[in-house]
């Protein structure tokens, strides 16, 4: 996928060619910016993407997505749990698997990596 796949053209600035480091230049563009996200994937990826770039007027990102999905999933367990706090809600959100457009058969880790 190239980034303007979407519609239309994308425009990555980064900063006016004056004002770029040389060896941070060099080293930017002999890498590729890649997404996790790809909009086109099935049909559900293509539905919230267009109900995204109509409202937002512009294409979605990983980001977008995941915001999306990981708020969905927390509205989802607050419903089950038929309470918002917290500790109920997170046992919920851990219980639950996280199937939508985004992530199929995803699942809340127990523990964060950083400990919390």
């Amino acid at each position: 996928m190239f980034p303007h796949d979407f519609h239309g053209e994308w425009n990555y600035t980064i900063a006016p060619k004056r004002k770029r480091p040389k060896k941070w230049t060099k080293l930017f563009f002999k890498h590729s910016l890649t997404d996790a996200f790809y909009w086109d994937r099935d049909d559900e990826t293509r539905a919230w993407s267009k109900r995204f770039s109509e409202r937002m007027k512009r294409a979605p990102h990983m980001g977008d997505a995941g915001d999306y999905s990981l708020t969905m999933h927390y509205l989802r367990a607050i419903e089950a749990a038929g309470t918002d706090d917290a500790k109920a809600v997170m046992a919920k959100m851990r219980e639950m698997p996280i199937n939508d457009f985004f992530a199929k058969n995803g699942r809340h880790p127990r523990r964060w990596p950083h400990g919390s």
